[in-house]
């Protein structure tokens, strides 16, 4: 039987590793995972939309789901798309002001839904 590969330095090594683990939530990589994580998921956003014929509004929490708001508007134009901060204890707590665009954001989406049902 073969030996194992041996694996490479930057697993085998624990200073190394924990270097490469860094480098991942480093700001300068960050946009660059996010980029990479919309483009992979963008083929599955036309066929989950066409499994909601009825979505009368989409609510995006928080910068990366607001990156979806242009396909979204390609896809589907007359769908309002309503932005508001994530609603995460990390970001909410940052400024008084948060809390209540979240709630703003997610009253203008009650109102619409009100429009379209009734």
């Amino acid at each position: 039987m073969p030996a194992e590969p041996r694996a490479p330095k930057a697993l085998a090594d624990p200073e190394a590793l924990a270097a490469r683990r860094a480098l991942i939530d480093s700001p300068h990589i960050a946009p660059i995972r996010a980029l990479a994580a919309v483009a992979a998921a963008a083929p599955y956003l036309a066929p989950l939309l066409d499994l909601l014929p009825r979505l009368a509004v989409a609510v995006l929490a928080g910068r990366f789901a607001g990156e979806a708001a242009p396909a979204l508007a390609a896809l589907r134009p007359d769908l309002p798309v309503i932005r508001v901060p994530h609603p995460s204890p990390t970001y909410v707590c940052t400024a008084p002001e948060v809390p209540e665009r979240i709630r703003r954001g997610l009253a203008e989406a009650a109102a619409i839904l009100d429009r379209t049902s009734g």
